[in-house]
């Protein structure tokens, strides 16, 4: 899930993760590493602690039309990431990789 907001100056995005298992079990404890295209070229890591976690970018300057924010690796204890099986539910993204338009 993905959503902006912005003012005169800037405007900020917003993702929703939810990590689970191969089964759909919610993963608890879960680290996202990911990377947002505008704003944060270096990679962040993000606690989804409960299994869900709000990434936020850092203030997106007006010229950037869009953002987007790419899944590189999670980490979560006795599990192993598959990239391959990324998806997502309302099917607005690869489940890797999401673009956000400035609102």
């Amino acid at each position: 899930m993905a959503s902006a907001s912005g003012n005169k100056s800037a405007w900020t995005a917003r993702v929703t993760i939810t990590v689970h298992d191969t089964i759909h079990q919610i993963v608890a404890g879960a680290v996202v590493s990911g990377t947002w295209t505008a704003a944060r070229p270096e990679p962040g890591l993000y606690d989804c602690a409960g299994g869900t976690c709000s990434i936020v970018s850092a203030s997106l300057k007006k010229r950037d039309n869009t953002a987007t924010f790419t899944v590189r690796g999670i980490t979560a204890s006795g599990l192993s990431y598959s990239a391959s099986q990324n998806h997502e539910p309302d099917g607005d993204s690869t489940g890797t990789a999401i673009t956000i338009a400035k609102p």
